[in-house]
């Protein structure tokens, strides 16, 4: 008994030590992610781009942010690093802005561009604003532009050609293999089906990838900064340049190595190289220093709600748009009674159109209510992206977002010459009309083939008529604004698919005067990330790094997973933007 009583005894202990060490080890986690930084006078803000830019935040595990991720536990929008840059601008304690772009990850331009502006406010400022690469392309130089002063490493380039689009055409690959496939599209430039049926690109296909890769590179140049007619010049015919001509052309302010950079903001002497080390402020550290944004009516603010990736029935939450999702954060901003105006974010190419349709259904119901809604268009707001976006009041788009792309169509693969060739013989038994979806190992039947054309110019109908009723566009004039083309932001606002050209903060500047409120006054953001659910998508492979995966592998990489899986295996129609991935601005 006496034994069993110190057993007790001595469990109940460890259960005690054992609960209060975890105690004290989550409170000194909580603590270090969540105490508020002290910024001494004479501080460096660093903007180390090493992490993904990201229209819509994203959780970090605990103990990665605790060991990896200078204590933040999200990566932030991209919005959030602007607007931190831009009160570092009017802030004492903070004298000089170092921004390393040798770690950035591919992002789209738009959503690159969202920084320039925060980093041009600094350079106003008078205070001294240093950009370093060791090569310069032209997301990067389009952030060094904005410095006063862009430094590159000796043995570097500065290359500025471009944009582009390159995808690969598998017409003659999938024929010569026995794989037959069948496309049902509406719109003479609706290029995303071609590489599956054709050996080379179309003549409308070039010409439309022509006029929208002039557009852009003409915005990209309207929105450099050249001190000289000669150095307009220059980096207009420049094309890997070495740093001596860049120099030279004033293209870059400085060249020098990355331990030049360091001698340039920490003396060598170890008190003061201390010193300086002690004032090296990491911006997600500055931001966690910032005091909130205060808000004078709770019941009038901006709720903001990000849409990324493809549309899908279902899919993850972190990489997707679902109607289920989507509906219940648009439910969930309708009910807190908190919210005057919604600002969608929206950056998807499109994807199924009857999900696009069912959250385009939901914005209008929420319009009705009596909230107004604006659409923010990122990088891609594209056939079913549009879809969306053309339920809002007003529509706003970037400099750079690629949009449009007013279109449908349907592929359905058949797999029944291989099935043949190895004697496998499929037994399908119908009862009722016979199924649109046959199985991959039959060849499609005329009246598939008629079933599956009239589904995709009805959804092709649909969608042209709801865009010219939602922007007061006569339907006459549709021919020549849809058939599948694709647009640049101005290009767009020309056309009457958007209102105006803006960035995310003016958008959230024209969301503040229709909902009658200030830009400060913002709701929670959403979707909500929980932590079970970066956890789940984690263990299906998710990871940050996948941001960086150039975006022609991205779209294999998705085939694989299923995650466009209704555009290219079921037949269902698609209002996607495939080709809109292959561009390289």
């Amino acid at each position: 008994m006496s034994f069993l009583k110190s057993t007790a005894l001595g469990i109940g202990r460890w259960l005690a030590v054992t609960i209060i060490t975890t105690g004290a080890f989550i409170g000194i986690l909580w603590w270090s992610i969540n105490r508020k930084p002290d910024i001494p006078t004479g501080s460096t803000l660093i903007v180390d781009l090493n992490k993904p830019l990201v229209e819509a935040e994203m959780p970090v595990p605990p103990m990665l942010a605790l060991f990896g991720g200078n204590g933040a536990a999200r990566v932030a929008p991209v919005h959030e690093i602007a607007a931190g840059i831009r009160s570092a601008a009017a802030d004492p304690r903070i004298a000089r802005l170092v921004i390393n772009l040798d770690g950035i990850q591919p992002a789209g331009m738009q959503t690159t561009f969202e920084l320039v502006d925060a980093i041009r406010t600094f350079s106003a400022s008078g205070k001294r604003t240093i950009a370093y690469a060791a090569n310069y392309d032209r997301p990067k130089y389009m952030l060094g532009n904005a410095a006063s002063e862009r430094w590159v490493d000796p043995m570097g380039i500065v290359d500025l050609s471009g944009p582009s689009f390159s995808t690969p055409y598998i017409g003659d690959l999938l024929a010569s293999s026995g794989v037959e496939v069948h496309v049902a599209k509406a719109g003479t430039f609706k290029a995303a089906v071609e590489p599956y049926i054709l050996p080379a690109m179309s003549a409308p296909a070039r010409a439309q990838f022509t006029t929208l890769l002039t557009g852009f590179r003409d915005s990209f140049f309207a929105n450099i900064r050249t001190p000289t007619a000669e150095s307009a010049t220059a980096a207009k015919s420049n094309s890997a340049t070495d740093p001596e001509t860049a120099l030279r052309n004033q293209l870059v302010t400085r060249i020098a190595s990355p331990a030049d950079l360091d001698r340039a903001i920490t003396p060598i002497w170890p008190e003061d190289h201390k010193r300086a080390m002690d004032r090296m402020i990491p911006i997600e550290t500055y931001r966690r220093a910032l005091d909130a944004p205060t808000c004078q009516n709770s019941n009038r603010r901006i709720a903001v709600l990000t849409l990324s990736g493809p549309i899908g029935m279902d899919g993850d939450p972190l990489t997707s748009i679902t109607p289920e999702a989507t509906i219940e954060a648009l439910r969930r901003i309708q009910n807190s009674g908190e919210a005057s105006v919604i600002l969608l974010r929206i950056d998807s190419p499109g994807g199924d159109a009857q999900a696009a349709e069912m959250i385009r259904a939901e914005i209008a119901a929420i319009r009705k209510s009596g909230i107004p809604v604006v659409a923010s268009l990122a990088n891609t707001a594209a056939s079913g992206g549009y879809w969306i976006a053309s339920a809002a009041d007003e529509i706003l788009t970037g400099e750079f977002t690629m949009t449009g792309s007013i279109g449908a169509f349907a592929i359905r693969p058949s797999l029944h010459t291989i099935a043949k060739r190895f004697h496998i013989n499929p037994q399908t038994v119908n009862v009722g009309p016979e199924p649109l979806n046959g199985g991959f190992l039959n060849p499609m039947t005329e009246q598939q083939r008629t079933r599956l054309d009239s589904d995709i110019h009805r959804v092709y109908s649909r969608f042209i008529h709801l865009v010219a009723d939602a922007r007061h566009i006569p339907l006459s004039d549709m021919p020549s604004i849809a058939e599948g083309r694709v647009w640049t932001g101005p290009q767009a606002v020309t056309l009457r698919l958007a209102d105006q050209v803006t960035t995310f903060d003016g958008a959230l500047a024209r969301a503040a005067i229709i909902g009658k409120t200030t830009p400060s006054c913002r709701a929670a953001v959403y979707p909500k990330v929980s932590m079970e659910q970066l956890v789940n998508s984690m263990a299906r492979g998710y990871s940050f790094a996948s941001t960086a995966v150039p975006p022609s592998l991205q779209r294999v990489l998705r085939l694989a997973e299923g995650q466009i899986e209704p555009v290219v295996t079921s037949g269902r129609p698609a209002v996607y933007c495939l080709s809109c991935e292959g561009i390289t601005q």
